[in-house]
């Protein structure tokens, strides 16, 4: 073997092995990246549940006051759209 075909063969081999390296290493960082989509979307799946939860107890809670309390309620929305309205009539001329 001539001093050129041994450097060529070793220059091949080394970027075999480099090549091999290369994808062994994306194969890790994909897993990796699989795992960790995994988990955030597991916290994600756990914090949405929590907040519907804690949504539907907000509404319930909303109706029964309503319904305990309907005059008390309807004064509270007539106060509110009453500023609602007086902010919006002042934006409008200003």
């Amino acid at each position: 073997m001539t001093q050129k075909t041994a450097k060529k063969v070793s220059e091949e081999t080394s970027q075999a092995e480099m090549a091999a390296k290369i994808d062994e290493l994306a194969k890790e960082a994909r897993s990796a990246l699989e795992d960790g989509v995994v988990a955030t979307q597991d916290s994600l799946k756990t914090a949405r549940d929590a907040a519907q939860k804690q949504l539907a107890q907000t509404s319930e809670k909303g109706v029964a006051f309503v319904r305990e309390n309907p005059g008390l309620a309807l004064a509270g929305a007539l106060g509110v759209g009453v500023l609602l309205g007086l902010a919006l009539r002042k934006t409008d001329r200003g």
